[in-house]
């Protein structure tokens, strides 16, 4: 189960907190993982959670938060426009599209 706490710091910015049961359950998978040379490396949820909590800009936040949350790749995320986001539904996203979906949507 997660958690949304404050760490204290010069911004004092959220920063999510995992049980220990979780946190235990994680590195575990990250080991089993680790076994297969083949497999991508990745951070876990307390390490992203605390990435995000020493970054000094809202900018970088925002974009290590958007890649993240969404798992876009870098040139998708960067290539994301204020029309992509939908913030007023059920389900607040963003709609990625990869550069041929891009290169095929009519300009707006």
């Amino acid at each position: 189960m997660t958690e949304l706490t404050t760490l204290p710091g010069p911004t004092r910015r959220p920063m999510l907190m995992v049980s220990p049961e979780d946190h235990r359950r994680a590195l575990a998978l990250r080991q089993m993982a680790m076994a297969y040379a083949d497999l991508p490396r990745y951070l876990l949820l307390p390490e992203v959670s605390a990435l995000l909590h020493y970054l000094p800009d809202w900018s970088q936040h925002a974009l290590v938060s958007t890649l993240w949350n969404n798992g876009g790749r870098i040139n998708e995320v960067l290539a994301l426009k204020r029309r992509d986001f939908r913030l007023n539904g059920d389900y607040p996203h963003a709609v990625i599209r990869n550069a041929k979906q891009r290169r095929a949507a009519p300009r707006r």
